[in-house]
């Protein structure tokens, strides 16, 4: 039996699926809920995404059960293309789709001014038109199901009508595809995608740019907060933001609340555990709320809001007063003080713990009262947001005021006594299920112009034409079907190539070779939302230091009339550090681009660097990004921990070789024990987001309502490990190593002595 194409219709069933293995990584068939009609169309779903995520799927025992459940695990920190972007590629098209797409690119290069959209095929109405479809697609295909092929392509961005709506000529972006295809652009674009909304778009560009011979985007860039996660939310995001640019309300149905009509306002980001939230104002209770993007089932836009800006001021002034995204249920409600004073007696504590209250903190006010202590304050719409916060200070607070003080003293007790807390702290959600009113529908980011199956038909095209048109050998295909595809099986898509179950189709096999009516190899426009993205994009300031200010300038130039798919304003990531690197800086953008330059070019550099001014030879590997810090790092050869760049003095490319011998990273792996006895098992959801930037295993224990979560780390980020631990206070206990289970115990009995 010929293998069946498993490229999936709905993103909608990825995003259900993906979301229990990726974070919880143990849910069997009857856990995951409703993600399939029946046990086997949920084996089928799951066994795409096996296919397109390769390695990183994998199976293991995940529960106290015998059987192995599937696990979605990596570690970002070696990853410098989100994986999950190759689930945006499987959108399927049935072959007639895209034969026909491919036919009408190869006939509009041969009409660049355009061409009557009736001359492309022929019926018994128009005969005196040329059928120009008829040598690539069977004689089939009437005037009407041919306008509905244009007019997808026409809304995609890649084909244009004429005012008269009779001719059609293909979208030009050749000037801006040629901007863009310098390897610093390119790694510019990768950089957006890993780090800006909507960040799929730039790898589908990057697609877009790509032919037969070329080598993935050799990026020099690799991140530490790199929470990955959300890129599975980009459908409701993009309607969202589409909405804010519109002003208009949106009809959303919530796993939480049901259905609602709101008026979103701005995105909310956490650097923190990467989920993103919409800010809005609810029409029905005339009041701000927010809404985490995971729990959105589904969203469409409806009318115009005359009101917007008006709401818009209204979050704006509440802004100081937020720490995260929680607003009071009663209007009236006041703001809730909270201040605590932490000392830091050590030398080495007087360099760091400053500095760090004063760029972790959201809002408020913190002052130096002597050498040895500093005071936070600040008034809060909701101060349950800060309490993990000043969890993280256990062992340095002395004086402590807030609604939560006496559940902070609590968690403390508890945890000098190595218990859990045995209460439930979760949101308020519904407990029956939901059945869904809103029609979940594909937007154009889940597209089959994006997907994997387009990418290999036109590196096929490619070298069939660039080869003088010869007919290429079955093994060839089969060669650029596993080198361009994220296909396990290429007999899957050798069927869709063959089309060996329809009559339309642009390749001919005979005697076990391929030919094809093609005659140009196949250049596909880049669509409106890539274009959209584009214009988005420089707007950004950590982008545009890749790239020449030359070709910036061009590009600003050429996209002028392009509406971009959000504003600066619109997106907040809301826990980022205060202190993150000067991108407006000259001297740090030289800085930067040297070393761009001499990682790309394999070149030694001299580096002047750290309070001390040290002088060494160094060989640059890659830059390090953190959402969080909002700042680079590099990373050396020769040393085992990274140079902050704000902290070079100066630089310069060497020929000299380096003296120091080669350092290795050395690695941690963290157990945990988290209790969580809450409806929607608030606390586990929480440490598996905030740990999700590291490769990571996680499964029951034979404790009711207790999970183990083990965590791969980087040994020089063992300070960092312990303060996300003590944000989760009593309901996370350490197993291993016994060196973080020694700092947090050490810490928790510090801040016992200390009076709390």
């Amino acid at each position: 039996m010929a293998n069946q194409n498993r490229a999936i219709s709905s993103f909608d069933v990825i995003r259900k699926l993906v979301r229990n293995l990726y974070l919880e990584g143990f849910n069997n068939y009857l856990e995951t809920g409703n993600l399939g009609k029946s046990s086997r169309a949920f084996t089928n779903n799951l066994n795409s995404i096996r296919n397109f995520l390769d390695d990183r799927f994998i199976s293991s025992k995940t529960n106290t059960k015998k059987h192995s459940n599937p696990v979605i695990s990596f570690d970002t920190r070696e990853e410098t293309e989100n994986p999950l972007f190759a689930l945006w590629k499987t959108s399927n098209s049935i072959a007639s789709n895209l034969s026909f797409d491919f036919a009408i690119m190869d006939i509009l290069e041969d009409y660049p001014d355009g061409i009557n959209w009736f001359s492309l095929t022929s019926d018994s109405y128009s005969t005196k038109h040329v059928d120009l479809l008829g040598k690539y697609v069977s004689k089939g295909i009437d005037k009407k199901g041919v306008k509905v092929k244009l007019e997808k392509l026409a809304e995609a961005g890649v084909i244009e009508f004429s005012e008269d709506k009779k001719k059609i000529r293909k979208t030009d972006t050749k000037r801006i595809k040629q901007l863009l295809s310098s390897k610093e652009v390119k790694q510019a674009i990768q950089f957006a995608s890993e780090t800006c909304p909507l960040g799929v778009i730039g790898s589908f560009i990057l697609d877009s740019l790509s032919n037969v011979d070329s080598e993935p985007v050799n990026t020099p860039i690799h991140y530490k907060h790199h929470y990955v996660f959300n890129s599975i939310d980009y459908e409701i995001m993009y309607i969202l933001l589409e909405a804010i640019n519109e002003k208009c309300l949106v009809e959303i149905e919530s796993e939480r609340f049901g259905l609602r009509t709101i008026l979103p306002l701005k995105i909310f980001i956490s650097t923190q555990t990467g989920r993103a939230y919409v800010v809005f104002w609810n029409k029905n209770e005339d009041m701000l709320f927010s809404e985490n993007l995971e729990l959105i089932l589904a969203a469409k836009k409806t009318d115009k809001c005359s009101e917007y800006e008006l709401y818009r001021r209204k979050l704006s002034e509440m802004e100081c007063h937020m720490w995260g995204v929680s607003f009071k249920m009663d209007k009236k409600a006041e703001l809730e003080h909270v201040r605590f004073v932490i000392e830091y007696p050590t030398e080495q504590e007087k360099r760091y713990i400053p500095a760090r209250i004063k760029r972790e903190a959201v809002t408020g006010t913190v002052k130096e009262l002597d050498d040895c202590h500093s005071e936070f304050t600040a008034d809060i719409i909701d101060s349950n947001e800060i309490v993990p916060w000043i969890s993280s200070f256990f062992g340095r607070i002395t004086e402590l005021e807030s609604p939560y003080a006496s559940r902070i003293k609590e968690d403390v007790s508890l945890l000098a006594e190595g218990k859990y807390r045995e209460e439930g702290t979760a949101p308020q959600t519904r407990t029956e299920p939901y059945e869904q009113v809103i029609e979940t529908k594909n937007t154009p980011l889940f597209n089959s112009l994006y997907s994997s199956y387009y990418l290999v038909i036109r590196n096929i095209l490619e070298a069939y034409i660039t080869n003088n048109k010869q007919p290429l050998a079955n093994e060839t295909i089969t060669k650029l079907i596993k080198k361009s595809a994220y296909i396990e099986a290429p007999g899957e898509l050798s069927d869709l190539i063959f089309n060996r179950s329809e009559t339309t189709t642009i390749f001919k096999e005979y005697q076990n070779k391929v030919s094809s009516p093609i005659n140009y190899i196949p250049d596909f426009p880049l669509t409106t939302i890539e274009l959209r993205f584009l214009t988005s994009i420089l707007q950004d300031k950590r982008v545009i230091m890749f790239v020449p200010h030359e070709i910036i300038e061009e590009l600003h130039q050429a996209l002028k009339d392009i509406k971009p798919l959000w504003k600066t304003e619109d997106i907040k990531y809301f826990d980022q550090n205060k202190d993150g690197d000067d991108f407006d800086n000259k001297d740090y953008v030289l800085l930067f681009q040297t070393i761009l330059n001499a990682i790309n070019h394999k070149k030694f550099i001299h580096l002047i660097y750290g309070r001390k001014n040290n002088s060494d030879i160094f060989t640059p590997t890659h830059l390090d990004y953190s959402q969080k810090d909002n700042a680079f790092r590099l990373f050396v050869k020769e040393l085992k921990y990274p140079i902050n760049l704000e902290n070079i003095k100066s630089i310069e490319i060497t020929a000299q070789k380096p003296k120091k011998t080669e350092d290795s990273t050395v690695y941690e792996t963290l157990k945990v024990e988290i209790f969580d006895d809450t409806s929607r098992k608030y606390h586990f959801n929480r440490a598996i987001r905030i740990f999700s930037n590291f490769k990571k295993t996680c499964k029951r224990t034979e404790k009711e309502n207790t999970y183990e979560l083990t965590v791969d780390y980087d040994k020089s980020d063992e300070s960092e490990i312990v303060i996300k631990i003590l944000m989760f206070g009593p309901n996370m206990k350490v197993l291993d190593p016994k060196d973080v289970s020694n700092e947090v115990n050490q810490r928790i009995q510090k801040q016992k002595e200390l009076g709390l």
